[in-house]
């Protein structure tokens, strides 16, 4: 096989210089590009170049000429090298995601997957992607999961460097809304007639819309993600006033013991501090499951804990027939934990607000390694009249 020398400028360690590259050509007749080097670093002289292909296998080049269905066919699946090599790394995906990932694939794949992977250019790719009919916030999801293939390819040395496609341009995306507190007291009166009267509907009983009320009025006094209020269980409760929240409902309903972003390892795991309304209406909602079992959820519509989308339909509804306008206002059952945010963030320290709400940056990280969360209670606590002066 006869391999042709030839010279590119290229950036290699912040500065241009000429690295040395060959082609050849496949059974196929085509011309077939690769780097002259090794690991990321090129050949950059013709000596040490022609050394470099003099010691080159014909037979494992022409192997190496792959087709991106030959490389990525299941790429995103349990199964799959790069899944494995990922969750050895301590990344863990939900079945969901990686379905989403594969579907996006295939997508690309049924227009490239025959395609020789060293005949690809990013033009061909860019060309593709911004003529589908989708919105800026989906191609870049297209363009993350190519990225994702396509830097894979490199680290296995099919492409001579990294083609990496620049994502869109979103729009901006609307703040969320939130509630305030006249509309607070309009939505959540103080007695359990009064909150049936607010939410009552046709297709419920007064029982059914009284426990959907207190359930997402819990999440609002609790600063909660509505897959965590969804998921709480009366094992939860360290005390009438504490819940100890430590898991949620993922996308597919199913109750997980970590939190948003953890795993097995770091759970992320945090306390959450009841006002005392909040406990006197969680104490009138009809306990389902009387035999403290494992499906013993302390918020359950006909034996089951409620679904996202039931329940955000719910809440709009609820708002619009009490003058607030859900839709416009951009709000939902995670506006609610924007609003607790807003409310309390003057009232307590940020410590303890970071605490609550479990949001993580690098120094509460570390705070985390070395601190259970319980061993913070008393600390918490002391916020527990500001708390009650802010929500009863």
């Amino acid at each position: 096989m006869v391999k042709h020398l030839y010279q590119r400028t290229i950036t290699h360690n912040g500065k241009k210089v000429k690295a040395w590259y060959f082609w050849f050509l496949d059974k196929n007749g085509k011309r077939i590009r690769r780097t002259c080097g090794k690991n990321g670093k090129p050949c950059l002289t013709k000596k040490e170049a022609q050394s470099f292909i003099e010691l080159l296998d014909d037979n494992e080049l022409l192997k190496e000429n792959i087709t991106f269905n030959q490389f990525a066919i299941n790429f995103f699946t349990e199964s799959s090298f790069y899944i494995k090599k990922q969750k050895l790394k301590g990344y863990e995906y939900e079945a969901h995601t990686l379905k989403a990932k594969q579907r996006i694939l295939d997508k690309f794949l049924e227009k490239f997957g025959e395609k020789l992977v060293s005949n690809i250019t990013i033009g061909e790719i860019e060309k593709w992607v911004f003529s589908l009919p989708y919105s800026p916030g989906y191609l870049n999801r297209i363009i993350a999961v190519i990225n994702i293939v396509l830097y894979e390819l490199y680290r296995a040395e099919h492409l001579d460097k990294i083609i990496k496609m620049d994502k869109c341009l979103e729009r901006k995306i609307r703040n969320k809304g939130i509630l305030y507190p006249d509309e607070i007291k309009r939505l959540f009166p103080d007695t359990k007639e009064e909150i049936c009267e607010v939410w009552r509907n046709k297709k419920n009983t007064d029982e059914e819309n009284f426990t959907t009320a207190v359930l997402i009025y819990t999440i609002l006094t609790t600063g909660m993600r509505g897959c965590e209020g969804r998921a709480i269980q009366y094992s939860q409760f360290i005390q009438k006033d504490v819940i100890l929240i430590n898991a949620m409902l993922n996308h597919n309903g199913e109750r997980v013991e970590h939190l948003k972003k953890g795993n097995e390892i770091d759970k992320r795991w945090r306390i959450a501090i009841l006002p005392e309304k909040t406990i006197e209406l969680i104490n009138k909602v009809q306990r389902v499951n009387q035999n403290n079992g494992e499906n013993d959820y302390v918020f359950s519509l006909h034996g089951k804990p409620f679904s996202r989308t039931l329940l955000n339909n719910k809440f709009k509804k609820i708002c619009l027939k009490n003058g607030i306008n859900a839709t416009e206002r951009n709000l939902s059952i995670h506006s609610l934990r924007y609003t607790y945010n807003t409310m309390m963030r003057h009232q307590i320290s940020g410590e303890s607000l970071r605490m609550m709400l479990g949001h993580l940056n690098p120094k509460m990280t570390e705070y985390y390694d070395r601190a259970k969360i319980t061993d913070k209670l008393p600390l918490l606590l002391q916020n527990k009249d500001v708390i009650n002066n802010m929500w009863n």
